[in-house]
C-alpha cells in the first residue's frame, strides 16, 4: 500500500484521466459520493459510477431534481481498475468487499475519514481527515490539475461538501473557501443549495422523529447530555434533530430486515473538550453487530447483519465514552 499526498493525488488522476476506471463509494451511497464521482467521471470519461447495492433515498431524489439518472451498474469486472470514493476499507464497500480484496486490478482510494488499512500492493492511498468531504478533495484536486468541474457537476460537488460537513458543523476554513468558489462558479446562492437537501419531513415523519427521541434513554456523563435509543426513521435523522434540540452525544440505530445501522451525532464543543472521534469509536465496536462502522469526528456510523448485538453495541459505545469524558 502507498500513501499520496495532494501533489501525489493530482499526479494519479493526470496518468489515469483515460484509464477505465470504476468509481465505487461504501455501502448506501450518499451525496459527498455521488457528488464526488460525478465530477470525476466528468474529468475520466472512460470511467462509471458503480452502486453495488443503492444509494440513500435522499441522494437519489436529488439526483433526480437535477435531471440525473439513478441507474447505475453494480460490478467492477469491465473496469481496469477502481477508485474508492469516500470510503478507505474493502469492508465498507458491501458487496464488492470479498473482489476488492482478491483482484489485481489497481485500486486508488480517496477518502477523508479517520485512516484504516486497506492492504495491497495494488492500492494507493490519499486519506487526510483535514478534508470535511471527499467532494472537497476532488474539487481541490481538479482545481489544481486545472479541469475545474462543469456548472451542472460543481452543483453535485457543493451538495456533496455541504451534506458531509453536517450543514458546515463539521467544517474547516478551506471548506468555505471551495464553497465560495463552486458558488460564484454556478450562479447560485448557499440558501437554494441548502433547502435542496435540507430534510422535508412530512408531519407523520416529525411525529416519529419526536416520539423516538421522546422515548429515548437519557443519561448524564461527567456532564455531557448522551441520548440513544431505536429511531423509527433512518437512524442519522432522528440523531441529527436529537443534537439540534440539546443533546451532547446521541446514538441511535434503525433495525431493517437483513441489518442493522447505527448512526452517531455529536456536539462540535463536546469534541474539542474531550478530543472524541466517533469514527474511530464505530470502527472499534462495530463487529459487535457483524459489520463495519466509521466516519468523522462528530458524524459517524456503523451497520451489520448481527442485529441481537444491538444492546452489546451500545454498551461499548458507551464505555468508549467513559474513557474519554472526565466524571465531574
Amino acid at each position: 500500500m502507498g500513501k499520496i499526498d495532494i501533489s501525489g493525488l493530482k499526479e494519479k488522476l493526470e496518468a489515469c484521466r483515460n484509464a477505465k476506471a470504476a468509481l465505487v463509494s461504501h455501502s448506501i451511497g450518499d451525496a459527498d459520493f455521488i457528488g464526488s464521482a460525478i465530477a470525476l467521471s466528468e474529468y475520466m470519461p472512460n470511467s462509471k459510477i458503480v452502486v453495488q447495492d443503492k444509494l440513500s433515498a435522499k441522494v437519489e431524489n436529488i439526483l433526480r431534481a437535477n435531471g440525473f439518472d439513478t441507474n447505475f451498474p453494480n460490478g467492477i469486472a469491465d473496469a481496469d481498475m477502481v477508485i474508492m470514493l469516500d470510503v478507505n476499507d474493502f469492508g465498507g464497500c458491501g458487496a464488492l468487499a470479498a473482489e476488492l480484496s482478491s483482484t489485481n486490478k489497481e485500486i486508488l482510494i480517496i477518502d477523508h475519514h479517520y485512516p484504516k488499512e486497506a492492504e495491497g500492493e495494488n492500492v494507493t492511498v490519499f486519506d487526510d481527515e483535514h478534508y470535511s468531504s471527499t467532494s472537497n478533495i476532488i474539487y481541490l484536486a481538479l482545481k489544481e490539475i486545472g479541469a475545474p468541474p462543469s456548472a451542472r457537476a460543481a452543483k453535485m460537488l457543493l451538495i456533496g461538501i455541504i451534506s458531509d460537513s453536517a450543514e458546515l458543523i463539521n467544517s474547516t476554513p478551506a471548506t468555505f473557501l471551495d464553497i465560495s468558489e463552486i458558488l460564484e462558479m454556478t450562479g447560485l446562492d448557499y440558501a437554494t443549495i441548502s433547502n435542496e437537501i435540507s430534510y422535508t419531513l412530512k408531519p407523520k415523519e416529525r411525529i416519529d422523529v419526536i416520539n423516538s427521541i421522546c422515548s429515548a434513554q437519557k443519561e448524564t456523563i461527567g456532564g455531557e447530555l448522551f441520548v440513544y435509543g431505536e429511531s423509527k426513521l433512518p437512524a442519522h435523522m432522528t440523531a441529527d434533530f436529537a443534537i439540534k434540540i440539546g443533546a451532547d452525544i446521541a446514538l441511535f440505530y434503525s433495525s431493517y430486515k437483513e441489518e442493522i445501522s447505527f448512526s452517531a451525532r455529536m456536539h462540535n464543543s463536546t469534541e474539542k473538550k474531550y478530543k472524541i472521534h466517533l469514527g474511530k469509536i464505530m470502527s472499534e465496536i462495530s463487529g459487535r453487530i457483524g459489520g463495519n462502522g466509521g466516519g468523522h469526528s462528530c458524524a459517524a456510523g456503523s451497520y451489520g447483519p448481527k442485529k441481537e448485538g444491538y444492546a452489546d453495541f451500545i454498551s461499548g459505545f458507551k464505555e468508549s465514552l467513559a474513557k474519554k469524558i472526565v466524571i465531574r
